[in-house]
């Protein structure tokens, strides 16, 4: 199991944001984000996406990797094949 820290930290503060800006390049961001140490890894995450890191979406989460590693999933070509499954 991950272990999870979390730490608010009030902005402004400046902060690479590698999703949403060239490699090295930062920027200064107001609001709130949350600063969140996994396995010794620190995360800077948005207050809008901290469900995400919720201890109850993770267990989710690692419960669909072993579905996913037991291969117990389906896929689907076409939408109203998956559609058709659930209506079954």
């Amino acid at each position: 199991m991950n272990e999870m820290t979390e730490l608010t930290i009030p902005l402004p503060l400046v902060l690479p944001f590698r999703q949403t800006l060239e490699m090295g390049k930062s920027t200064e961001t107001r609001g709130t984000i949350k600063m969140i140490i996994i396995d010794g890894n620190i995360h800077a995450i948005s207050t809008k996406q901290e469900w995400f890191w919720t201890e109850e979406w993770q267990a989710g989460e690692r419960k669909v990797d072993e579905y996913i590693k037991l291969g117990e999933y389906e896929e689907f070509d076409m939408m109203e094949e998956f559609l058709r499954t659930l209506r079954d």
